[in-house]
């Protein structure tokens, strides 16, 4: 039981998100598991937090996508300049007398 809290050792936003008790990275803060660089929890940067992240399907999808991070930003920002374009380019015009 812990004292500093009343008993309660985890927060419910952490278990409702699973992502937040492990953490992977160059900086990774978690409750549970953690794997990285500079890493801070009840398991950290040992064997048994890398076999956790390994088993674990959103890291690994998490890592296959992370080389093409830049090419995922512009699924998004492509649309985004094409509606600016046209919403400034509708500002522009002159009305049609």
């Amino acid at each position: 039981m812990d004292t500093r809290t009343g008993g309660v050792r985890h927060l419910v936003v952490w278990r409702l998100c699973d992502c937040l008790e492990r953490g992977l990275g160059g900086y990774a803060v978690a409750q549970d598991f953690a794997v990285g660089g500079i890493a801070r929890a009840l398991q950290a940067n040992n064997d048994i937090a890398a076999r956790f992240m390994k088993a674990s399907a959103f890291f690994r999808i998490s890592g296959m996508t992370l080389p093409y991070l830049f090419w995922l930003n512009l699924a998004w920002v492509i649309p985004l300049v094409i509606q600016w374009r046209v919403i400034a380019h509708k500002r522009t015009r002159k009305p049609a007398n």
